[in-house]
């Protein structure tokens, strides 16, 4: 009879249990190696059957050696799930014999007709695995597991190649070639408020840049034009004047020295920014 079986997915949600779980359930499952279509595995006294199909892993653990057991738990959850119709077998026994019956003299009639023809047709051979076992990787000889407390194994921690990202190329895309200065307008509000830039200084990078355009602004014009409005915007630190202010000792100042470690080598210097900000 079946110890245990359960249907989960790779994220680990169960999809349908029947059984007593076992107390080494947890460890074995992150052991299976999902890489592998079938295979089975000995566990204590038992024997566990794996099969892993697209993003389900089917897991039973019997106490008999018997993989018909795990097909017919797994046949039952397809069947209860809608994959997979109901057997032969297991239909109702009132269907029509009379269907049936003219169903075999059909195949008979058939196979008449092929043998026939045997003359004229090339062989074809066909290769039918009678035993399963054989399609399942017998991880039994070499291998038995103990997922008692003692023997549970820590999670290993693989190291990741840092993944390489190019860099962002800027790209110019408001408008092409010529543009109407209020639909202008309209673009570059809405762009730069979704940037999370407050809509006063929008609205002052919008004025400043298009006070000098008539109707219509052309693509290269507008660039020129707003790099020249960003440039006198964003202030710029002039050293010799602040040295001939330190000298002079005009007021109070404080440096702030900004530098990024690196996690491999703690405390050695990698690159640093300097900063001076003066207090007034």
């Amino acid at each position: 009879m079946t110890h245990f079986f359960i249907v989960f997915t790779r994220k680990g949600l169960v999809l349908y249990e029947t059984g007593e779980r076992p107390s080494y359930l947890n460890p074995f499952i992150k052991s299976i190696d999902t890489s592998k279509a079938s295979f089975r595995r000995r566990v204590r006294d038992e024997f566990a059957f794996i099969e892993c199909k697209f993003d389900k892993i089917y897991l039973g653990i019997f106490r008999d050696e018997n993989i018909a057991l795990f097909d017919d738990e797994m046949c039952k959850y397809e069947v209860s799930a809608g994959i997979k119709k109901e057997k032969i077998e297991d239909l109702e026994p009132n269907t029509n014999k009379e269907n049936l019956e003219k169903n075999l003299k059909k195949t008979k009639s058939s196979t008449n007709l092929s043998s026939t023809n045997k003359k004229d047709s090339k062989p074809i051979k066909v290769s039918i695995n009678k035993n399963r076992d054989k399609t399942y990787i017998d991880e039994t000889e070499n291998l038995t597991l103990d997922f008692s407390e003692k023997c549970v194994s820590s999670e290993t921690v693989y190291k990741l190649e840092p993944i390489k990202q190019e860099k962002r190329k800027f790209t110019f895309n408001l408008f092409k070639k010529t543009i109407k200065k209020e639909d202008l307008r309209q673009k570059i509000e809405t762009q730069l408020i979704n940037k999370n830039i407050s809509s006063e200084i929008a609205a002052k990078i919008v004025n400043d840049v298009l006070k000098e355009f008539g109707e219509n602004v052309q693509e290269n014009e507008f660039r020129e034009k707003l790099r020249h409005v960003l440039k006198q915007m964003i202030s710029t630190l002039d050293h010799e004047k602040l040295i001939k202010e330190i000298k002079n000792k005009r007021g109070i100042f404080v440096f702030v020295l900004l530098v990024s470690m690196a996690l491999e080598k703690a405390l050695r210097w990698q690159k640093s920014v300097a900063g001076f900000y003066k207090i007034n």
